[in-house]
């Protein structure tokens, strides 16, 4: 194992999810690496001191910070004091209009196309003669 591939799995190892695989060639590197079993004790020393921090409580305005930089970056849409009605994404919704009817005309033209015209010929008056006229019928 490499000085890389060692270091690289020095927090899986301090934390306890390396396989036991990795784990018995890391134990081997170390055994006969100086330089990983330093850095690997430097980094436990590390760990052991931040393990003993306390943990702060946010300032007391934080929140309301945070919730006034939300409202100001997305124009109030998302939460706010405004009616629903004002908080809309209209934008979207218009593009959502246009594509739906986008999708309607494609589907009414594609109606169009399936259905077959035959051309009709005559006199150019608009109406066409039968191709094969009926004889008359006698009168009774």
């Amino acid at each position: 194992m490499e000085h890389k591939d060692a270091t690289e799995q020095f927090s899986d190892f301090l934390e306890g999810s390396l396989s036991a695989e990795k784990e018995k060639a890391l134990l081997a590197h170390l055994d006969g690496c100086k330089e990983c079993r330093a850095e690997l004790d430097s980094l436990r020393e590390t760990l052991n001191s931040l393990s003993g921090l306390k943990r702060l409580p946010p300032p007391n305005e934080f929140a309301n910070r945070v919730a006034s930089t939300i409202h100001r970056r997305s124009r109030g849409r998302f939460f706010g004091d405004e009616p629903f009605f004002n908080r809309v994404p209209f934008e979207w919704i218009s593009f959502v209009v246009i594509v739906l009817l986008l999708v309607a005309y494609l589907f009414m033209t594609l109606d169009l196309k399936d259905v077959k015209v035959t051309p009709r010929v005559g006199t150019g008056s608009g109406t066409s003669a039968p191709k094969n006229p009926s004889p008359p019928r006698p009168s009774p």
